[in-house]
């Protein structure tokens, strides 16, 4: 849609009451110090709200300045937060600079999936949809996030908790990011920022194979392409790189504000042919037109196109990572990346993806107060987001002996789809203030409005002819041009979606404030939501839901002066507050997944969906029977925190702790739904987060020409499921090769089973005649992907005009299963599988029969070949195997080859197996799972930066600075080179690996100027 539709105004309530009113607003915030724009003072960066009227005096919320955000060089600027906010987890999805973030705040809730937190932008929601792979593979497109501008940010607010939340209703069940853009500092006059700069990125730390110079000895013919395996899959991805230009225009009235500004971003990524740019722009005016009247304004619009998203262990057609694991050579190389040359290189480098997106965001708000006592505020805002998606291949060749070759054309595809989404929302709020002695009262009555819809439509097509093409060698790509053209496709699957997931809520609430002088604070409030969604959806399609929240906070300075009389220096600040608060969600209607095939794939519309589900000639969503669902949940949620302000504000110290339970509702529905509104299946589900988190913020040097800050933060979350309703096993929303991750009877989020763990038998695993370890059948435990404590540390350090800061990511526990390394391990390829491939490396003596004929005689006879490089598995033969007529069940290799005995030459009849054969029978399905299963805790250098601050009359500021991101881990348990931040999307809590892009450390330089 390329206009934007007309604003209309609704009335705006208790949401601004809560937090868009800032006059009304007294705070201090915990401070993590930032070079001032303008002078050389430094800025709250990090914060613990605290001193604030109304909700925010009894909630425990964090602020992130927006200047961290800048000059970071992420793709996705929402990556910066990682190690910055107490109490979120997040991992990257390790697919290329169109790849998503997961972000889960206090534990995951939800089990569709849809644990991501509400993004905000100046009231405009922004869904944080799911992203990357599943277990059949997939593209990495990430989701709208990717397309914020981080030089519009000027604060970040994460509201964690119920009551935080509250006022979002419906839709703030895993908490809610935000955003506030820049414009309400604007100095007089005209004033222009501009920031310039470029990054270099490479990929590091490929997985650890066998090298050439460890090869001595071992007779292996699967080894011999392995010699400079790591070196070549690093070899295979190219150096990445950014570029980006911003450019600000303000101008500032006594009372009125304008800001306009461009940001152009231009990035590629280390797969071959894998981009991403995005330009944004936006306009926004603040106005007060009389102490009693103020408005603002804005329109935000972004143009993005990203092109050849990696997929990440895809079987539709190849990445390097799924390549590389198959085969481990090196697929960077010049032979390798023509399309045309071979079918290889077709599957590695002949596919094509382009998906460009235009989004349009509009907000007006305006606050009116009549009299001392009485305001009223309104707001109302809307986005319209599209996209279209164009996936195209063409053939390759296939050379034939003699001077011809076959151009197999039937391969080529051309697909395209058009999606759409918007949002409309309206709030109002009226508020009635009362201040008698010590008594401060305010009531509010707040009403809102808020109405999403979208939908897609697109096509297949296929070539006319079925067969391939015969050519003549020395001309082929000239003769190929007559059948590149689309009047040689033709349809071969389609579909058109109109109205899909629509979704509306209505919203009204009341709320009441007391504070009893300077300590004592208290709030209430009731929200009470109606959610429509699809009419044929029965009950479901129309839900009612009501929202409480109750919390105190109390100031108790004076009582701890009573009590030890300290040094006003000494404690500056001592509070405590608790809070009760309830809060849901509401998916709408989404997909389960479904195959990926070669018919055609297109991606769903990102409305809350649990998957990208790939629409094929037989599994058309509303025209054929087709699985869906539709969930909502609610939680109830306990906090109590505590603050304290200590030798004259230097060092800042908060520790909150929560109990939450969700109540998780989920309904199985067969499409289309005119046909069947009734549920197949009904699920009763309820989570328990209890957690937490501690921050401090020290001021460890002051003076003229030094500063030094540190800035702490560290959680840990208890994640246990407390009931289980349902007829069948619950996936939590991801799987790979039979791993899963499960909800289970006292288990938790981060349950990990398989089908395949090993089998025992009195305590020893079990194989089989073939001596392959044997599956255990049923589902077992194998591992717990929730990590026991989340953390980070930031220095932050000031000398003269210089600024030095460094940034620690830290995750503790969990665990992670690794694709990578159970195929690796399966071909032998790793560095540990060296075990058993020569005496050298501690293989035993294997004797193989080789028959023969005997010369003189001419009878066949057998003679041996001796080897060391074989291997006895350890445990004991299954029940019921017998070999050369000898029962060896629950006998180990060594009593088995005892019991069946020697030959008529005196050689054991049952012999080890061979080393290339023992790691093989690790394979898909028949092998065992838990082996690929780490513990995946790490501390990770995520940032360090040094700027310079340039004496110039002629500029209020003129800085240079470098910045290096993802740099390395100071510390990892994952083993063998695997990637701590491989996960191949962003719903499984990191909790799976394979075939991901290895990571890439990036060095910036970048210049910031303002007139």
């Amino acid at each position: 849609m390329k206009s934007l539709s007309i604003i209309i105004l609704g009335f705006y309530l208790c949401y601004g009451h809560c937090l868009w009113a800032q006059e009304s607003i007294k705070k201090t915030q915990l401070t993590l110090t930032l070079l001032q724009a303008d002078t050389n003072r430094y800025l709250p960066e990090v914060g613990i709200s605290q001193q604030k009227n109304g909700l925010q005096s009894i909630v425990h919320t964090q602020k992130i300045d927006g200047l961290k955000l800048q000059n970071s060089f992420e793709a996705n600027p929402i990556n910066t937060l990682r190690g910055r906010v107490a109490g979120l987890q997040m991992y990257g999805t390790a697919g290329g600079v169109t790849s998503g973030s997961g972000m889960v705040i206090r534990g995951m809730k939800s089990i569709v999936g849809s644990n991501q937190p509400l993004f905000v932008l100046d009231g405009i929601p922004i869904e944080n949809e799911s992203s990357g792979a599943n277990q059949n593979g997939g593209q990495d497109w990430g989701n709208k996030l990717k397309e914020l501008n981080a030089f519009d940010i000027a604060e970040i607010t994460v509201l964690k908790s119920a009551a935080a939340a509250a006022h979002y209703g419906a839709r703030g069940l895993n908490g809610v990011i935000e955003i506030k853009s820049k414009g309400a500092d604007i100095p007089k006059g005209w004033s222009v920022e501009t920031n310039i700069g470029h990054a270099m990125g490479q990929a590091y730390m490929a997985p650890q194979l066998i090298r050439g110079d460890q090869f001595v000895g071992i007779q292996d013919p699967r080894l011999a392409y392995l010699s400079n395996a790591s070196s070549n899959y690093l070899n295979s991805f190219e150096q990445a790189n950014s570029q980006l230009v911003h450019l600000s225009l303000n101008y500032g009235l006594e009372k009125f504000k304008y800001r306009l500004s461009y940001t152009g971003d231009w990035n590629k990524g280390t797969y071959v042919n894998n981009t991403f740019d995005k330009h944004n722009l936006l306009f926004k005016s603040l106005q007060e037109w009389s102490p009693k009247l103020k408005s603002q304004a804005g329109i935000y619009f972004t143009s993005a196109t990203a092109v050849n998203a990696p997929s990440i262990g895809a079987q539709r057609f190849s990445s390097i990572g799924r390549s590389f694991i198959e085969y481990p050579v090196n697929f960077g190389s010049e032979n390798l990346k023509d399309p045309l040359s071979s079918r290889t290189a077709w599957y590695m480098y002949g596919h094509h993806a382009r998906k460009n997106s235009e989004t349009y965001r509009a907000f007006a708000k305006i606050n009116w107060s009549p009299t001392s006592k009485l305001s009223v505020e309104a707001e109302t805002n809307y986005s319209n987001y599209q996209i279209k998606t164009r996936e195209f291949a063409n053939g390759y060749f296939e050379r034939l002996f003699g001077q011809q070759s076959l151009y197999h054309q039937e391969l080529g595809y051309r697909n395209q789809a058009q999606e759409y989404s918007y949002d409309f929302v309206a709030r109002a709020n009226v508020k009635y203030h009362i201040l008698k002695g010590y008594h401060n009262l305010t009531g509010a009555i707040h009403y809102d409005y808020w109405r999403t819809q979208g939908g897609i439509q697109g096509n297949s097509r296929r070539p006319l002819n079925p067969n391939a093409i015969l050519l003549d060698d020395g001309n082929e790509r000239k003769s190929i041009l007559q059948y590149l053209g689309d009047e040689n496709f033709t349809e071969i699957s389609s579909m058109r979606i109109q109205g899909a997931n629509n979704k509306q809520i209505n919203g009204i609430a009341g709320s009441v404030n007391y504070r009893y002088g300077p300590n004592f604070t208290a709030y209430a409030q009731v929200k009470y939501d109606n959610i429509k969604t699809l009419e044929t959806l029965d009950k479901l399609g129309n839900l009612n839901f009501i929202y409480p929240t109750l919390g105190v906070g109390y100031q108790f300075n004076d009582i701890i002066y009573k009590l030890i009389s300290p040094s006003k220096n000494w404690l500056n600040q001592a509070k405590i507050h608790a809070n009760f608060g309830r809060t849901g969600n509401v998916t709408g209607l989404f997909h389960y997944q479904s195959s990926v095939t070669d018919d055609l794939e297109l991606p769903y519309p990102n409305f809350n969906s649990l998957y990208t589900p790939y629409y094929t000639a037989t599994g058309n969503w509303g025209l054929r029977d087709y699985q869906t669902g539709f969930a909502f949940e609610n939680a109830y949620e306990f906090e109590v925190g505590t603050t304290f302000d200590l030798f004259n504000n230097r060092l800042h110290f908060a520790a909150t702790y929560y109990h939450r339970l969700t109540d998780n509702k989920l309904f199985d529905i067969i499409a289309p739904l005119n046909q069947y509104s009734k549920p197949l299946r009904q699920v009763d589900v309820q989570v328990r987060n209890q957690g937490v988190e501690f921050i401090a913020d020290f001021k460890a040097l002051q003076k003229r020409d030094w500063d030094w800050n540190i800035f702490l933060q560290f959680s840990s979350n208890n994640n246990k499921f407390t009931r289980i309703k349902s007829s069948s096993d619950i996936n939590l929303g991801d799987a790979q090769q039979d791993v899963s991750l499960m909800a289970t009877a006292q288990g938790s989020f981060g349950t990990i089973t398989t089908n395949y763990a090993h089998k025992y038998h009195e305590g020893k695993p079990v194989f089989d005649a073939a001596m392959q370890y044997s599956p255990s059948g049923v589902p077992q435990v194998i591992g717990n992907a929730l990590p026991k404590w989340l953390g980070g540390i930031e220095n932050s350090v000031r000398f003269k005009r210089f600024t030095l800061s460094a940034l620690l990511d830290i995750k503790l526990g969990g665990d992670i299963w690794s694709g990578t390394y159970a195929l690796l391990y399966q071909r032998g390829a790793l560095e540990n599988t060296l075990f058993g491939r020569s005496e050298q490396h501690g293989g035993i003596l294997r004797q193989t029969a080789i028959p023969q004929v005997d010369p003189a005689t001419g009878q066949p006879m057998v003679t041996y070949q001796n080897s060391h490089d074989g291997i006895s598995p350890q445990g004991v033969f299954d029940q019921g195997i017998t070999l050369f007529g000898t029962d060896v069940s629950h006998l180990t290799f060594a009593e088995a080859q005892e019991k069946i005995g020697l030959d008529d030459q005196g050689v054991h009849r049952l012999q080890p197996l061979s080393a290339s054969s023992y790691y093989s029978g690790f394979h898909e399905r028949a092998g065992v799972r838990e082996n690929a299963i780490f513990k995946n805790s790490f501390i990770a250098l995520r940032e360090i930066s040094i700027a310079y601050d340039i004496p110039s009359k002629g500029f209020r500021k003129f800085q240079v600075g470098l910045v290096g991101r993802n740099l390395g881990y100071l510390y990892k348990s994952l083993p063998f080179g695997l990637n701590p931040d491989g996960s191949y999307n962003n719903r499984n809590g990191g909790a799976f690996e394979y075939a991901s892009l290895l990571p890439v450390r990036t060095f910036a330089a970048f210049l910031t100027l303002k007139f």
